[in-house]
């Protein structure tokens, strides 16, 4: 969006904030963050090395940090389920098939898929 743009639609804050960073937000709250002067320090120097401002890096850090964030739980549910769905079965994979199995895929080799395997005597 140009800044003609942003002038003729009258929504120059808006269009700082996208001209800035590479995501959007809807709508924006106000949030004070108190920062130690060593990393404040630290962050105006990556933001100026990046040529952009101090805020649009905070915004882009603070989404990445909050995708990592909820990446990490989704993960974290799969497991869970993947634990309850094997104490359910009774049936779960042996780790030297599952590396057998993980090293020929990372070498490009195709490799049949290690079968489960009842754990429950």
């Amino acid at each position: 969006m140009s800044r003609q743009a942003c002038d003729a639609d009258n929504h120059i804050t808006r269009c700082y904030f996208i001209s800035t960073t590479r995501f959007t937000v809807p709508v924006m709250s106000t949030t004070s963050l108190k920062l130690p002067d060593e990393l404040k320090a630290r962050l105006r120097t990556v933001a100026e090395a990046r040529h952009t401002s101090a805020h649009a890096f905070m915004l882009e850090s603070l989404q990445n940090a909050v995708v990592a964030a909820e990446q990490q739980l989704a993960f974290l549910a799969d497991a869970e389920a993947a634990y309850e769905q094997m104490c359910e079965s009774g049936e779960g994979y042996e780790a030297k098939d599952v590396h057998r199995y993980i090293r020929a895929r990372a070498r490009g080799e195709s490799a049949e898929r290690p079968q489960p395997k009842p754990w429950r005597e």
